[in-house]
């Protein structure tokens, strides 16, 4: 029976083309190049080849700024894991190669310039409220730094970056796409990758809550903006401004904060609660797409695993398996 209503009929499940864009932790389960092994397959490579690089470079905790040297390899092993995942990703042919950055399929540019001012500015902002407080990690007087800090502070600028996005492009970009194959609530996804994220940083309690902190904002970022631009801009301004003021003796390595209350996390709720509600004020200002929509994601018909184009087939495929316990089309969404 054909329907005469000019509306088209609803279909239950998950073997029909949804007309929801795409968000953020689904974009590699809904394409169509995406096979169930490939992401498993890509994450024991790059876990094993970190493992086995940081086993015969063997870094540390976080080495102290006045440790160049010291903090160049920890940091140095750790942006290992970009090459490590985006070259497993390759072998695989995961889709998510290029759906691991963002909606777009790439790194949006522009987008990351607005987010690395915003989030600058805020979290040093919160860093000299935080002085201001009893008990806080931050010091209201700093001292001229040493030449092994400068040097310190020049390795910080050159390897923070790659460091903090290999840590995004794991933490929130592949726990958030794999998970989101197998259950398709984007919180779960944002808050097993803020406690992993928390786990591996170990240390004080305080510690522990900042990393929490951190990571659940940035998994929070990530989803709500459609991509890992924002996370990784975080991390970057948080990173590099503790270790600068870590040069200047205004904060103490993290070796040596054991012993702080949580009146230290304060500037972190501040600058995470800042950070968020300004990011989102540009997200509706500039209009940035956080869904992948229909015409983004439909390849072209024989034109390759790269290609793209407005016209060609849906991007779900049409035997895709339903999630385990799914209820209704746009369930968790």
């Amino acid at each position: 029976m054909h329907s005469t209503s000019g509306v088209a009929p609803v279909v239950r499940g998950r073997d029909r083309m949804s007309p929801v864009p795409t968000p953020y932790h689904l974009l590699t389960r809904e394409d169509p190049r995406h096979r169930g092994w490939q992401l498993p397959a890509a994450g024991a490579m790059t876990l094993g080849a970190f493992v086995v690089a940081a086993t015969l470079i063997g870094p540390g905790p976080q080495d102290p700024v006045g440790r160049p040297l010291a903090l160049a390899v920890d940091l140095g092993t750790v942006a290992l894991l970009v090459p490590f995942l985006l070259g497993a990703l390759w072998l695989t042919g995961s889709p998510a190669l290029r759906l691991i950055w963002s909606v777009d399929g790439r790194v949006r540019w522009g987008w990351w310039s607005r987010c690395c001012a915003i989030t600058f500015g805020v979290v040093a902002t919160a860093l000299v409220l935080g002085s201001l407080l009893p008990g806080s990690a931050v010091a209201r007087e700093a001292a001229v730094p040493s030449m092994a800090a400068w040097s310190g502070v020049l390795v910080a600028l050159m390897l923070v970056p790659p460091a903090a996005l290999g840590v995004e492009l794991v933490f929130r970009g592949y726990l958030l796409q794999l998970i989101g194959t197998v259950v398709p609530v984007a919180w779960i996804g944002v808050a097993a990758s803020a406690f992993f994220f928390a786990a591996l940083h170990g240390g004080s309690t305080t510690a522990l809550v900042q990393a929490g902190l951190l990571g659940l904002a940035a998994g929070v970022l990530t989803q709500r903006t459609g991509g890992l631009e924002a996370a990784v801009a975080l991390q970057v301004a948080h990173e590099v401004l503790l270790l600068v003021l870590e040069a200047g003796e205004a904060v103490s390595p993290p070796a040596a904060q054991s012993e702080l209350g949580l009146a230290a996390v304060v500037p972190t709720v501040v600058a995470v609660l800042a950070v968020g509600s300004l990011v989102e004020w540009q997200v509706r200002s500039t209009g940035l797409s956080t869904r992948r929509s229909e015409a983004a994601a439909a390849p072209v018909p024989g034109g390759g695993p790269g290609a793209e184009t407005a016209s060609g087939p849906p991007r779900v495929r049409p035997q895709a398996p339903p999630y385990p316990g799914e209820i209704g089309d746009d369930w968790g969404r």
